[in-house]
């Protein structure tokens, strides 16, 4: 699966890359988020323009602050962790805005034209799991391979897959 992101004041400026480990389309776009901030200088106001709600409203919590409890049952939490980190570390003014998919906007059709080059790019982005957070000091994984969704339905689903694997007993 891709993610990518464009530059409102000049669309020739882009980005995108391949991502791995249990992709969804909210990790995509959570992805290419923390790549735009990457991007952004210190201290400056970001819009991030996504038709995303799901990330939207992942980040927003993360930037109110949750419990360890919170963070483990969030999807994608290493990924709102390193972006809640990125926002506070770089001092910078996000705002967040929701566009309709599919809609003719520009911008988020030359998007989503990277993200499908970015499914088969060389540009793997793959972010180890640092603690950048005071609460969360480990994080769950299975061969070095962080669970970015919640944890019992990540176990659930390795269970079933280990089930099938293995037979019954």
């Amino acid at each position: 699966m891709g993610a990518a992101f464009v530059l409102q004041h000049d669309t020739s400026l882009g980005c995108c890359a391949q991502i791995i480990h249990w992709p969804s389309s909210t990790q995509a776009k959570l992805v290419a988020i923390f790549m735009a901030l990457i991007t952004a200088p210190l201290r400056s106001r970001v819009k991030i323009s996504t038709d995303n709600i799901a990330a939207i409203q992942s980040i927003d919590k993360g930037l109110k602050g949750l419990s360890t409890k919170k963070w483990l049952k969030t999807p994608n939490s290493l990924w709102v962790m390193n972006i809640v980190a990125l926002v506070k570390e770089k001092g910078l003014m996000l705002e967040m805005v929701k566009v309709k998919e599919h809609s003719g906007d520009t911008l988020n059709d030359l998007a989503d034209e990277l993200v499908k080059e970015g499914e088969f790019c060389n540009f793997v982005l793959d972010v180890p799991f640092i603690s950048t957070n005071d609460r969360l000091k480990f994080f769950p994984c299975y061969n070095n391979i962080p669970f970015l969704r919640k944890l019992d339905v990540s176990l659930l689903h390795f269970y079933d897959r280990s089930f099938v694997l293995n037979g019954p007993a």
